[in-house]
């Protein structure tokens, strides 16, 4: 019943809502035109629906990006009005979306080649081309090759062409932040870089990572009501976006360690791994090696590794907190007894 509701909202054009506060911004499961959600590459970058892969029902959005500069514009018809959400720290705007893999075939551009010129004359008409390792069924047009002394043609489509079956770029494992910028009615912008590696995986290769409202620098000063979002990546890659929503999350945070008390030799190693859960919340893990400063942080990460090289007994405290600083942190001290 919620669903066909949010589709009927969605044909009458306007703002879908997941609950009493709580808007969607892209509803899997639901087609662009009836979200009256229209799609713009930015830049050399791409974006178009797709069918290639759902996180619910047939469609998704794709976008293909080079960098933090090019990608993909959604354009809301019916602008999104989040001023109820912002003033709420527990809601968080929580993006559902995967990444193109190696065992995805998905549409290119036709035959790249462009016709020779004969005799000096004008070159013949180039095709439309995929970028290579970017542009996924879009291509720039190029010039055709002229003959001797003649001048390339015009680009354009070859007619009757049939996309070639491309492999999309896998992205590369230094790949770890997706660049948000948001539009609004007053014309102003604000940003926000999402960390992949901070991400959650749901289901089918796909992932989610949720950010607040306060967190998206400059968005306070806005009027809060959304008419675009662009989306990028920092390096080649290909995104699928299934879903963008508002949720309210007050999960506070917990988190469990594989030990809470050591007993070592000196210079043994010993690797230290935590589990935090704050429900969608992104996590930071920040470790103090009790080394004279209890403020200091000598590691972060959920998982560390430390050589203990002096005996004596250490309290190693582990502090998780939110990562936008919303939420109470939690920590917890282990007790190491290194014996010389």
């Amino acid at each position: 019943m919620m669903r066909f509701w949010t589709a009927m909202l969605a044909v009458a054009g306007l703002t879908v809502w997941a609950g009493a506060d709580r808007p969607v911004i892209y509803a899997a499961g639901h087609s662009l035109k009836d979200q009256r959600i229209a799609l713009t590459a930015w830049g050399s970058g791409t974006v178009a629906e797709s069918d290639e892969t759902a996180f619910e029902g047939t469609k998704s959005i794709r976008i293909s990006s080079r960098n933090f500069f090019q990608g993909g514009i959604l354009s809301f018809g019916s602008p999104i009005n989040l001023s109820e959400a912002f003033s709420d720290t527990n809601n968080l705007v929580r993006l559902t979306f995967r990444f193109a893999d190696s065992n995805m075939t998905i549409p290119g551009g036709p035959n790249p080649q462009g016709n020779p010129g004969r005799g000096g004359g004008r070159g013949g008409d180039g095709y439309a081309p995929v970028i290579p390792g970017v542009s996924i069924g879009f291509g720039f047009m190029q010039r055709g090759g002229g003959g001797e002394g003649g001048g390339g043609g015009q680009g354009q489509p070859q007619p009757g062409a049939q996309p070639v079956a491309v492999r999309p770029p896998v992205p590369p494992a230094l790949l770890d932040t997706i660049r948000v910028i948001v539009t609004t009615t007053d014309n102003l912008k604000s940003e926000l870089y999402l960390p992949v590696a901070n991400s959650y995986l749901a289901e089918r290769g796909w992932r989610t990572t949720s950010f607040p409202l306060q967190a998206v620098s400059g968005f306070a000063r806005t009027n809060k009501v959304v008419r675009q979002i662009a989306v990028s990546l920092e390096s080649t890659a290909t995104m699928f976006v299934g879903d963008i929503r508002v949720v309210q999350d007050s999960t506070p945070i917990s988190v469990d360690v594989n030990a809470t008390t050591l007993n070592l030799a000196l210079n043994d190693k010993v690797t230290l791994r935590a589990r935090g859960f704050a429900g969608s919340t992104l996590l930071k893990y920040e470790w103090n090696f009790d080394q004279g400063d209890a403020k200091q942080v000598d590691a972060v990460g959920p998982v560390v590794a430390r050589v203990f090289r002096k005996p004596g007994t250490y309290y190693i405290t582990l502090t998780v907190r939110d990562k936008y600083g919303l939420k109470q942190p939690v920590s917890k001290v282990i007790t190491a007894v290194v014996n010389p």
